[in-house]
This record gives C-alpha cells, structure tokens and sequence, in this order.
C-alpha cells in the first residue's frame, strides 16, 4: 500500500492530486507516512480539510463558515466519493441560505449529477427535514401499529414487548 502511494505522490503533480481531492477520488486520510513528500502533503491536506469543513459547515446550517470555506467558485465544484457536491448536500438539508449561497457562487452546479446521475435538487425531496418534535410524533404514530403477541411472556419478543409498552406509557 505505501508503495502505491509513494508511486501516485512521485509520479503525478500536484495540481493533478488536488484535483483528484476535488473529485473526491483521493483521500489523505489512508495515506502512510511520508516525510519526503511532507511539504506537497500538507498543501494537499489543508485542500481536503477546507473540502470537509465545507461538509460540516453544511451539515450544521452554517452559512457564515461555509462563505468563509466556500470563496472561490472551484470549491463550490468538489465532490465526494459518490460524486456529490456541497449543493447535493445543502438540497437533502433543505437549508434554503446555503443553497442560495451556493447557486449565486457557481450556478453550473446545479447540473452536476452523482455517480447515480442524480442532480442536486433531486435530493430535495428525499429526506424531508424534521424536527425534534415532528420527529417524537412519528415514533409515536407507529407504536400503535405494531401487532404484539397474545401471551409476550412465551414469546422470545418478550424484551422487545416490554420495552414498547413502557415507552407507549411514558407518551401516554
């Protein structure tokens, strides 16, 4: 394995593995030690940390990090290892600032697709954001459902059974 590495850091420049940082093809994080390689492997690793800084600062609803993280266009192109960009993100987020933020810095990403050929705003509907509240309810509303056996105490659902009836006591 440091074989590989040690060919890849020899054998490419360095524009060529910070691109492949951008594409989300190439993870530092796995990389052994290299000391000859130690100044291009810094420069390398301050780009993949601002590339995940921008990630949590989504992640977080933090629009003020994300301009700080995200002031040049290129950066608003990064990718993940599924092809994903921060506007994917920001979509299945549903943070609506940073999804503008985003569009006003670089508009073309919006027709970026994923590895699976989905664009940005497909992620919109995919996982609605709820809150605590909404969240409570909709554990709540299921309880009901499940069909417990007649006699729990000879069945090995047992635990299970225990543990939802003191919950569905708890919210009744």
């Amino acid at each position: 394995m440091e074989n590989e590495w040690e060919h890849l850091f020899s054998s490419l420049p360095e524009s060529v593995l910070t691109q492949m940082i951008m594409q989300g093809e190439l993870d530092l994080s796995a990389a052994p030690p290299m000391p000859q390689y130690e100044d291009i492997f810094g420069r390398l690793a301050q780009v993949q940390a601002r590339i995940l800084g921008i990630w949590d600062a989504i992640l977080a609803e933090d629009e003020r990090t994300l301009k700080q993280l995200l002031f040049r266009k290129d950066m608003a192109l990064c990718r993940d290892s599924e092809g994903r960009t921060p506007l994917h993100l920001a979509y299945r987020r549903g943070h609506q600032p940073c999804i503008d933020y985003l569009l006003k810095l670089c508009p073309e990403v919006e027709l970026i697709r994923d590895k699976k050929g989905r664009l940005p705003r497909d992620y919109a509907n995919r996982a609605p954001k709820l809150t605590t509240t909404q969240l409570g309810e909709r554990r709540v509303s299921l309880l009901p459902c499940i069909v417990l056996p007649s006699n729990p105490r000879n069945s090995p659902e047992y635990p299970i059974h225990k543990c939802l009836e003191s919950t569905w006591k708890n919210y009744s």
